[in-house]
């Protein structure tokens, strides 16, 4: 008992999943049960997540997997056990059967937010968009007050409705975490606003002593994803003016801040500012060197001029996400334009595995 409780601690406080994983292993050799059995399936997924290499990441999913059978099992009516087998599926590229494994328990009267959330995700990767939007609807009005539900459902309604209806969804979020001492007030130069935005905030952040410090905080970071959020939304539709008057509400919240300035370099070079998104993604490495999309954002800008520069810059976002197949194919060229052709070659091998193997859910 002792051990699963470290096990738990390591896994969702302490973000030290390699020594939960070691703990969770110990509970299971005590006494082989279906939690410990699914503590050590949670400890391999956190680890494959956390980073390491692909052929690595593949053993713990296939043992994970192992251990989340078991665990069904033992227990068949273990709902998180079902999302987390789901999950592992899915990570490992079987969508049909990470949405099978879900569909009995997505469709019930009352599921777990996250199982109905990750059923509307497959349904998107497995391009059946009616039915993700439909669940990502129900999930939504099921769970109201959820952030993540409502900002997963304007993200379905960006990429299969459009833009203005994303928009709408994600200014509630904004409305749901502004305070009167902490929101920035609804800038004129984002044109018409949401009737949500002019009603009070619904979210109640008062308080005493570190709860309502700990509840500022945490909606503060919440207002500041919503208006990122808005970002990409005004971004994808093309009003760049829109979008960069939304970049500047973001940095209202918070002034200093990775997400923005990569932000502002997409804008900058979707509008042909090429310097001045350079610039950006450069600042937004000075704030955080392992922010990936940067790193990504500015080897695609720097391959064709320096490739030896876009090689170093890529190098980083592998060891950051080595499973991410645009990373390796960007990688390949880079390495192409300085003459790598064997490394080119492997870079390009890997990515073309990676597609066949993964969808990106």
């Amino acid at each position: 008992l002792a051990m699963m409780m470290a096990a738990k601690l390591c896994f969702n406080q302490l973000d030290r999943p390699t020594l939960g994983l070691e703990y969770a292993r110990g509970a299971l050799q005590a006494k082989a049960t279906a939690k410990s059995h699914h503590a050590v399936a949670v400890g391999l997924l956190q680890c494959a997540l956390a980073g390491c290499d692909v052929q690595a990441r593949k053993l713990m999913y296939g043992e994970a997997l192992k251990h989340l059978q078991t665990t069904i099992g033992m227990e068949p009516a273990d709902p998180r056990a079902r999302v987390h087998l789901s999950l592992v599926l899915a990570l490992s590229g079987m969508l049909e059967a990470a949405h099978s494994v879900l569909d009995a328990e997505a469709l019930s009267d009352d599921p777990l937010p996250l199982s109905l959330g990750l059923y509307a995700i497959l349904c998107a990767a497995l391009g059946k968009e009616g039915e993700a939007l439909e669940k990502g609807g129900i999930m939504r009005d099921r769970f109201p007050d959820d952030v993540w539900t409502k900002r997963l459902y304007a993200a379905l309604q960006l990429e299969f409705e459009s833009s203005h209806s994303a928009l709408e969804t994600y200014f509630e979020i904004v409305a749901d975490t502004s305070t009167a001492t902490s929101a920035p007030s609804a800038h004129s130069g984002l044109g018409p606003l949401p009737r949500c935005l002019l009603a009070p905030s619904r979210l109640d952040l008062k308080g005493g002593g570190d709860n309502r410090a700990a509840a500022g905080e945490e909606g503060k970071a919440a207002m500041f994803q919503a208006w990122i959020d808005v970002v990409r939304a005004y971004r994808k539709g093309g009003m760049y003016q829109h979008a960069s008057t939304a970049v500047a509400m973001a940095r209202q919240v918070v002034p200093v801040q990775a997400d923005v300035e990569y932000e502002s370099g997409k804008i900058s070079e979707a509008c042909g500012q090429q310097s001045d998104a350079v610039s950006s993604f450069s600042t937004a490495l000075a704030i955080d060197p392992d922010h990936t999309a940067s790193l990504i954002a500015l080897a695609s800008l720097r391959v064709a001029g320096e490739p030896d520069t876009a090689v170093q810059l890529l190098k980083r976002a592998v060891r950051r996400d080595c499973t991410n197949s645009k990373i390796w194919r960007l990688l390949c060229r880079a390495y192409h334009e300085c003459g790598e052709g064997e490394k080119a070659r492997e870079a390009l091998v890997l990515s073309m595995e990676l597609d066949s193997t993964s969808t990106p859910v």
